[in-house]
């Protein structure tokens, strides 16, 4: 599975959960408040139960926030070892880079086209383009700070609905990604 994948598949079982939880639980409030019980049968049977539905909330929620940032954690450390340049990716365009030939924008755009898939001879021509003032265009670009935004924005929205207990109602990766949705690892 894809990070994104894991995030909503994390956050989806855990709002199924909250939300079942918090059911439950406003069931047993609504018991207490209704002044039906005596005060022992709340103190033995309600309350207990009320307390512990309370703690696994908490636990569930506890458990998303450590698991979201071990994934986020993971996919930094995926993208990070994609910035290493690795020899045996060179190609023939290399030479070009290298060669003392003066290279104009749209060599560059050439040598990024022809070499989308492959992260050195990118990292390559980007560093020629700036070492050089020239623009590329953004199309080229890896997209590794997206990356970044979007594995810290998801801790932070996560952060967000695990404080409102409304929003288990809300399907999660709605709220962490938006009803749209269009956030997707290529």
């Amino acid at each position: 599975m894809s990070y994104y994948e894991d995030l909503k598949t994390l956050v989806d079982n855990a709002r199924n959960e909250c939300k079942r939880k918090a059911e439950e639980y406003n069931k047993l409030k609504a018991a207490r408040e209704s002044k039906q019980y005596n005060i022992e049968y709340l103190r033995q049977n309600i309350l207990p139960k009320m307390d512990s539905l309370s703690k696994e909330i908490e636990s569930i929620k506890e458990n998303v926030r450590k698991e979201s940032k071990r994934l986020s954690e993971l996919k930094k450390k995926e993208v990070k070892a994609n910035e290493v340049i690795k020899p045996e990716e060179l190609t023939e365009d290399a030479k070009l880079l290298q060669n003392g030939l003066i290279l104009k924008e749209n060599d560059i755009a050439g040598i990024l086209e022809r070499n989308s898939n492959n992260r050195t001879m990118t990292q390559l021509a980007i560093r020629y383009a700036n070492e050089h003032n020239l623009k590329i265009d953004k199309m080229y670009l890896p997209d590794d700070t997206s990356i970044y935004d979007s594995a810290n924005g998801a801790i932070s929205k996560i952060a967000d609905w695990l404080a409102d207990e409304d929003k288990y109602y809300t399907p999660m990766y709605n709220v962490v990604f938006g009803d749209n949705s269009a956030l997707k690892e290529d």
